[in-house]
């Protein structure tokens, strides 16, 4: 059952990466894709992006 929780939220992490990364290419200039990208490196102790 542990193992299923862990595959899950990874699962869901990547899939927010992605979505993230293509609205990033679309809309690079758009401050609400760039606020959601930094919260989603800070919930994994990443720097934010310049």
């Amino acid at each position: 059952m542990l193992t299923q929780y862990f595959s899950t939220k990874q699962r869901i992490w990547y899939e927010t990466l992605g979505t993230l990364i293509e609205m990033w290419r679309e809309l690079p200039d758009d401050q609400d894709v760039a606020d959601a990208w930094n919260k989603l490196l800070k919930s994994v102790d990443f720097e934010e992006h310049p």
